[in-house]
């Protein structure tokens, strides 16, 4: 039977938490692929804490933190897991960076290919889905299904249609009967 010491966290304070929404939201909105270097339920913990995809101002965000704690007590540890998983990744591909520089400036330039080894697919967590996206995903699928119906194949416009220039939001009946051709 042995003693188990637990060593309490600090608090976080409202001027730190504020420090890691910044820190966060810059992460979120010009450098998104870190993301991908942690779970993504660890992703999820800090959009739904620390709102990285929302332009808040302090005192709203301060608000938001208490609302937040009250519906699920258990998040702001577990945001503060991901934030320093989030920070550590992102301290770890400066050093790489720094690392690939300073190997750079040291060898010399050869013509050498190199054969990819290794091949990863990581997922970047969205706080919100993208509605356009979305129904025009329907819409291609849609046209899809019209044509096998017609007993001709889908033409290849529509499969290898990479989201061109995405509608808005029209949502009526007629802007998707147009659309079909129907």
């Amino acid at each position: 039977m042995g003693i188990e010491i637990t060593v309490p966290m600090p608090r976080l304070t409202n001027t730190d938490y504020y420090q890691r929404y910044r820190f966060i939201r810059h992460i979120w909105r010009y450098y998104q692929n870190l993301f991908a270097l942690i779970p993504i339920e660890l992703q999820y913990d800090l959009h739904n804490f620390y709102q990285p995809d929302r332009d808040l101002t302090k005192a709203e965000l301060i608000t938001y933190r208490k609302d937040i704690k009250h519906e699920d007590p258990g998040l702001p540890a577990r945001a503060s897991k991901a934030y320093v998983r989030l920070h550590q990744a992102y301290e770890n591909v400066i050093a790489d960076t720094k690392n690939k520089q300073a190997q750079k400036e040291q060898t010399p330039h050869s013509r050498k290919h190199r054969k990819i080894k290794h091949l990863s697919v990581r997922a970047v967590v969205r706080p919100e889905p993208d509605w356009n996206r979305f129904a025009y995903a329907l819409l291609q699928h849609a046209k899809m299904k019209v044509e096998q119906e017609k007993g001709g194949k889908p033409s290849p416009k529509i499969i290898n249609n990479s989201f061109p220039s995405l509608p808005s939001a029209r949502g009526t009946a007629e802007a998707v009967q147009q659309s079909l051709d129907l």
